[in-house]
């Protein structure tokens, strides 16, 4: 009579490994998550720089709506009292929160503050020139820069002469924190305008993104904003002059 033969149990998968090629094994995965994970920072940084430039992109639409009921006058940054952008566009319903996430450059820490007013102050950067107008030729840039009330100024942009290369929003950031958190609601070109604290920030990849006064969104470098008029700024948290 033929003999039933059952089919062998399966030997364990690591029967024949030592405890060498198990170490090697582990050594090569480690290897190529290490090679990895940079890319994939990369990638999650370039995505958080799209969506930064979508965020400037709809302030700037916010923005649009203002200028189109207030006969081109755009808000700035430039208020004598002190009074934020965002907080302007929340007061009059252009926006629904103080604490809208199109405030915030995703690249950045929040700030960790009580006050949801506060929030308002530490945003992206508008265009701050009002102790430095005299940079800021009418020859070159139009008579845009009006005087407004205790020693304020406000922007028409219908009298500016080249919308597209001056920026009204920029990406700053807050270097009194530790670590540095979202911008600030002054975007300083250049040095001097008030002090060294609130930045221009390059923190995509040397990089800043911008929104100019014609409505388009740019990822500039730095040779880029010093052609802009950029006298300054912060490199990846750190302040240089160029």
């Amino acid at each position: 009579m033929r003999k039933n033969h059952l089919p062998e149990t399966p030997r364990s998968l690591f029967h024949n490994f030592t405890l060498i090629e198990l170490l090697v094994v582990i050594a090569i995965l480690a290897i190529l998550i290490s090679m990895l994970l940079p890319a994939l920072n990369q990638a999650r940084e370039a995505a958080r720089g799209i969506q930064c430039t979508g965020n400037q992109k709809q302030i700037s639409l916010y923005m649009q709506q203002y200028m189109n009921d207030n006969d081109t006058f755009a808000i700035t940054a430039s208020l004598n009292p002190v009074r934020p952008w965002s907080a302007i566009l929340y007061d009059l319903r252009y926006v629904k929160s103080k604490t809208e996430p199109v405030f915030y450059c995703p690249s950045l820490r929040r700030p960790e503050v009580d006050s949801s007013s506060l929030y308002l102050f530490r945003t992206y950067g508008s265009l701050y020139i009002r102790f430095d107008r005299a940079a800021w030729t009418e020859e070159t840039y139009g008579d845009f820069i009006h005087p407004y009330e205790n020693a304020g100024v406000l922007y028409r942009v219908q009298k500016l002469k080249c919308p597209s290369r001056l920026p009204h929003f920029m990406d700053t950031v807050m270097l009194t924190t530790t670590p540095p958190c979202t911008g600030s609601w002054m975007g300083q070109m250049r040095e001097g305008s008030n002090s060294r604290t609130d930045p221009i920030s390059f923190h995509h990849s040397k990089r800043a993104n911008t929104v100019m006064f014609d409505g388009h969104a740019k990822s500039n470098n730095i040779e880029q904003m010093k052609d802009l008029g950029c006298t300054w700024g912060a490199v990846n948290g750190i302040v240089q002059d160029f």
